[in-house]
Formats: structure tokens, C-alpha cells, sequence
């Protein structure tokens, strides 16, 4: 299937004349003091973009600047996911109550979080909120709030089409829908703030919600406390946080591959089949200029996981923690203040309204008033039934997010999307360091193999995790969440350090987060940085990053003994070099580690 999207002139100016729909009607035009005029009479259309289809549905973008690409790609969007798409959207703007109803839920797959419809929308209302928003689109690079409105675009005209009456049989499940709209810019970036908080404060989704200072003042003694946490937690007690689903990825040097060949990348990611977290394939291309192949995740106009004519990319999920938790100490009689350094600080009361769909049909209002400390949301956390961070008249909890601070994470992906070479993909990724929570690997024609966690982590090193935990509490997370810090939040020694390479506050540079260029190999199956290729162990980093000298999953022992028994020509297949078919054929093999360790005994007692 091949045809031509175009805007029509009256397609442009309704655009402007809506205000909001249709994609970035609420943004000022780049350089600009308002929306962009419609054009004039003889003038090229505002949006263009040529789709192709391929097989299985690949769809194949071709437009002359990134406006067009985008809209092209939200056309498509909207075209294969529209309803799963604007699912999303509804509910990152805090509005799933008012459609879905109060009884409903909803669960963010990747992470496993589920919250009730009513606690979602005050979540997102205070952590996607307008100022962030604007925040996140001042910080981003021209061509990405160009690709942004154009996806708005291309996604609304379907939605127009939709109901029009075109696209008959298509998208039943919201084309007659209360919900069913154009979307806008704004959608978006809080689409892109929904995913930079994915392993981390949106793991706490119920638990930001709902948190309240006491009504009365108690006296809890945390001593007492923690010794009865500690005489019924054990080390499988999970605190609920992030198990994000898993990934395997090799990146192949010239030494790895047969004589000749050029270097070679795997990438196996494994997100879910389901919801918006689905990886998104397509072909996006400006002539001259720009040419990727890959998936994104849905709602983005970009390639997370791909390859252009220079290089090839993947990602896994990281082990390192993107958040701390922090300890206040109240005031007496006060819920809503704490000490810091002595002083007396107040929490920030943000008050939200939303709009909840009863039973009756009828809409009503609810308002609840949520607190921010200045390291970020109140929160109260449990696990196995029992409160481990109470809000009580003693002592409250609060998060600080590195990912909720991380305005520079699509800037990152389109700098990748256009590196020229591995060596500019890798300065950007130093540069830049906007990745949020994913492992990288890549490699590139003539190359090395490249492995990195530069990724946005909190500067607590561990000697600062030993002079500021938050004890005893701090010893009952460390046994149910090792190398997450419960820190002193009433000390501004206690703050989050910066290095002097780092591009934002409070994170680690790159000079002090893992990374490995290799002639031969490099891998991670999800476990930690440490033996991304044993010849070469990744030692010394923080805690908060990954653990060091551990047993690794079975998954990554299978992955690390591929490689070796390929290279060491002890795997049953010609020579010992990967190229194209080997390598397929050792990632396609269903083999069972656990299978082949208990082989033996268990023909033993046969």
C-alpha cells in the first residue's frame, strides 16, 4: 500500500483556528511569538509525508523535514494502535476517572504497577503537570518539538477521518468512545515523562497518591519499629519496585566475527505484547539527510532500538536505581514541616481536582491536596501487609526522582537517531546523557563493540549511603531492596553530589558509570555491569548502579557461555567466528542452562 499524506491549506488554518487540536496549537512556533500562520495561496502544504507499507505492515516514512516525518508516523500510529494509543494519553493527563469510571484500574506493564483509576489521575495530574510539561518542551531540540506537532498532527487527522465516518470496521473499541479526540502536543511530552519515570516514582503510583499527613500527632519509636520489621521481613520481601520485563542484547567486534566480516549486533528486547510499552516497528527517512531503521515505543516519533547507515543499537533493562528515598523529621505538631539543617522547612501543598464518572452516569469532582518536600513527592510505602515508611507525627518519606528531573531524554534518542559514527554516538550518549534506565550496546562497520550504563543515576556513592542512611529503617530496605538508600533528609550533607562531567545536578558523569569498548564482545542479558564480558570486569562503581561480585541469573550464564563456546569453537558448529547465520542460529537455539546443569544428576537417579 502506497500513498501521500498531505495537509490541505483548510486542513492548516482549521488547525490554527481550533486551538489545541490537532497538535501544538497550544505551542508557539520555533523563533516565533505564537502559532505558526496557515499557509498562503501557491504555498507548500504545512504537513507531508509519503507512506509506504511493507511486509507484515512495516511502515515505510519518507517526508522532506521532521514535521512531515512525524506526521507521517502519527498517522500510522493512530492507524495500527489508535485506541491503545489514546488510552494513554487519557490516562497520563489524569482523566481516566472521568471516562472509565471510579471502579476501574489500570496497570502500567513493564513495571507491574497497578493503581485505581481515582489514585492514577491525581498521580499523573501532579507528576506530568503543565509546568513540567513546558519544561520538558523548552529543553528539547527543535527538530524533536518539530517531529512532536507533526506526530500531534498526522495522529489527529486519523482521529477527524475516524469520525468522519471513514476507516469503517476499524478501532471498535473507542470509535464511538466519550474519549475518542484529537490530541495535542502536550499529550505527548507527558507521554514522554510517563516513560522516563517507568522505574521510578511511577512504580510508587498508589503510594504518591495517597499519602497524607496524620490527622493526629503519633509517637512512633522507630527502634521498636524496625526490630519488629526485621523479626518478619526476609531478604524474598520485595518493596514492590521495579522488575521491568527483561532483554538480551550481543554487540560482535571485528575479533568475534569470521575474517572480512564486519562487526554484528543482537538485540532481543522483551516488553510486553500488550499496552503502550509495545516496541513499534518502522522505517523513517528524510532524503539527504536523515535514515533510520528500528522500534519505538509507542508515542514516540523515533527509533529507541535501531540502526542508520552508520551504526546499529539495543538496549536492556539496567539494574540501577534512578530514585532515593529520603527520612524527614517533623516538626512536633506540625505533619507538614520538617527540620533541615536545623531550620524549619514546609512541605508544598499541591492541590488537584479531577473529574470521576459514577454509577449514576453523572460526573463529579474530587480534590485531594498532595505534599512535595524540596527533594520531590510525599509518599508512605508497605510490603507484606505491614507500613515499613509511615506518614506519622515523627517522621515522613519523601522521593527524590532523577528521572522526573530528566528533560534531555528524547534530545538523546534523536541525537542517536543521527550520529554519523559509533564515536559521536558514543561522545553524545556522555554528552547528552539523557538515557533513563536501559543498558546499551552498539557497534558500527569497521568498529569496536561497545557496552554502557551511562544512564541517569543519583550521585550517592557508597561512603555517602554509610554517613547518611536513615537508620534503623535504612537496614530493613537494604534487606528487602539491596542498593536502594534510605538517606537523612534532614541534612544537606545528605544532598545528592554532581560530578564535574555530569550535564544536569545531582547524577553521576560518565566518568564514573560503567562502560566497555571491546575488539571482541560485550553483552548483558539483565543482570548487572559487572561481567559484561569476563576477560574484562567492570569493577568499583557505586552500589546504587549494580552489584559486583555476585552469581549471576541463569539467563546471563547461558549468555556469557554462548559466546565463549562459539569463540572457543567448542559449540558443534563450523570454526570459531560468528557471522550472520551462526549467530542466529546460537540465539534461536531454545537451549535450558538449568536443563544442562541438572542433566546429569538427574540421569544419575534414572
Amino acid at each position: 500500500m502506497r500513498r501521500t499524506l498531505s495537509a490541505l491549506f483548510c486542513a492548516s488554518f482549521f488547525l490554527v483556528a481550533c486551538g489545541g487540536s490537532g497538535g501544538g496549537s497550544n505551542e508557539p512556533a520555533p523563533g516565533g511569538g505564537g502559532e505558526q500562520p496557515p499557509p498562503q495561496q501557491g504555498e507548500e502544504p504545512r504537513y507531508s509525508a509519503q507512506i509506504t507499507r511493507t511486509n507484515y505492515g512495516v511502515p515505510h516514512i519518507t517526508a522532506k523535514d521532521w514535521s512531515g516525518l512525524g506526521y507521517g508516523y502519527g498517522y500510522v500510529h493512530a492507524e495500527d494502535n489508535l485506541c491503545v494509543v489514546l488510552e494513554d494519553l487519557v490516562t497520563v493527563a489524569g482523566e481516566r476517572a472521568r471516562y472509565f469510571g471510579r471502579d476501574g484500574a489500570y496497570t502500567i506493564l513493564p513495571n507491574g504497577t497497578t493503581a485505581n483509576n481515582v489514585d492514577s489521575d491525581f498521580f499523573w495530574r501532579m507528576m506530568a503537570s503543565d509546568e513540567r510539561v513546558a519544561q520538558w518542551r523548552a529543553k528539547a531540540l527543535p527538530e524533536v518539538r518539530e517531529g512532536t506537532r507533526g506526530f500531534a498532527a498526522g495522529f489527529s487527522r486519523y482521529v477527524r477521518e475516524l469520525k468522519n465516518g471513514q476507516h469503517p470496521g476499524r478501532h471498535a473499541a473507542c470509535r464511538d468512545a466519550e474519549w475518542l479526540r484529537e490530541i495535542s502536543t502536550d499529550d505527548l511530552y507527558r507521554r514522554y515523562i510517563r516513560l522516563a519515570l517507568l522505574a521510578s516514582s511511577s512504580v510508587f503510583v498508589t503510594e504518591i497518591a495517597t499519602a497524607q499527613p496524620p490527622k493526629t500527632t503519633i509517637w512512633t519509636e522507630l527502634t521498636k519499629l524496625a526490630e519488629q520489621l526485621l523479626a518478619v521481613l526476609d531478604p524474598s520481601t520485595s518493596l514492590g519496585l521495579p522488575k521491568i520485563s527483561a532483554s538480551n542484547m550481543y554487540a560482535l567486534g571485528p575479533e568475534a566475527v569470521k575474517e572480512g566480516a564486519q562487526p554484528l549486533l543482537f538485540g532481543n528486547p522483551h516488553f510486553p505484547w500488550l499496552g503502550t510499552e509495545r516496541l513499534y516497528k518502522a522505517h523513517l527517512k528524510i532524503p539527504g539527510k536523515y535514515q533510520v531503521a528500528g522500534a519505538g515505543l509507542y508515542g514516540v516519533p523515533l527509533a529507541l532500538i535501531g540502526y542508520n547507515e552508520h551504526l546499529a543499537w539495543s538496549h536492556t533493562v539496567s539494574t540501577a536505581y534512578r530514585f532515593t528515598l529520603y527520612q524527614l523529621k517533623l516538626v512536633p505538631g506540625d505533619p507538614t514541616a520538617y527540620f533541615y539543617d536545623g531550620e524549619i522547612r514546609r512541605m508544598e501543598a499541591v492541590p488537584l481536582e479531577i473529574e470521576v464518572l459514577e454509577d449514576s452516569g453523572e460526573i463529579s469532582t474530587e480534590k485531594r491536596t498532595l505534599y512535595r518536600s524540596h527533594y520531590g513527592p510525599m509518599l508512605e510505602l508497605g510490603a507484606a501487609g505491614l507500613k515499613i515508611l509511615p506518614w506519622n507525627g515523627l517522621t515522613a518519606y519523601t522521593l527524590r526522582d532523577a528521572n522526573a528531573e530528566n528533560d534531555r531524554m528524547i534530545n538523546q534518542y534523536f541525537k542517536w537517531n543521527t550520529a554519523q559514527s559509533l564515536d559521536e554516538f558514543i561522545d553524545a550518549q556522555a554528552s547528552i546523557l539523557g538515557v533513563p534506565w536501559v543498558n546499551t550496546v552498539a557497534t558500527a562497520p569497521n568498529s569496536p563493540a561497545y557496552y554502557a550504563d551511562v544512564t541517569v543515576v543519583p550521585n550517592v556513592p557508597d561512603s555517602k549511603v554509610a554517613a547518611c542512611a536513615a537508620q534503623p529503617l535504612a537496614s530493613v530496605i537494604s534487606l528487602v531492596q539491596p542498593g536502594l538508600p534510605l538517606l537523612d533528609g534532614s541534612r544537606s550533607a545528605c544532598e545528592w553530589n554532581t560530578d564535574a562531567d555530569a550535564p544536569a545536578p545531582g547524577i553521576f558523569g560518565p566518568s564514573n558509570l560503567p562502560k566497555l569498548i571491546r575488539d571482541d564482545w560485550v553483552h548483558n542479558c539483565n543482570d548487572s555491569h559487572w561481567l559484561t564480558n569476563p576477560a574484562e570486569p567492570l569493577t568499583g562503581y557505586a552500589s546504587i548502579i549494580g552489584d559486583e561480585g555476585s552469581r549471576r541469573s541463569l539467563r546471563t550464564r547461558l549468555c556469557i557461555k554462548q559466546v565463549e563456546e562459539r569463540l572457543a569453537g567448542t559449540d558443534g558448529r563450523p570454526g570459531d567466528r560468528f557471522d550472520l547465520d551462526s549467530l542466529q542460529d546460537v540465539v534461536l537455539e531454545s537451549r535450558i542452562h538449568s536443563a544442562e546443569l541438572g542433566l546429569d544428576n538427574v540421569l544419575t537417579y534414572l
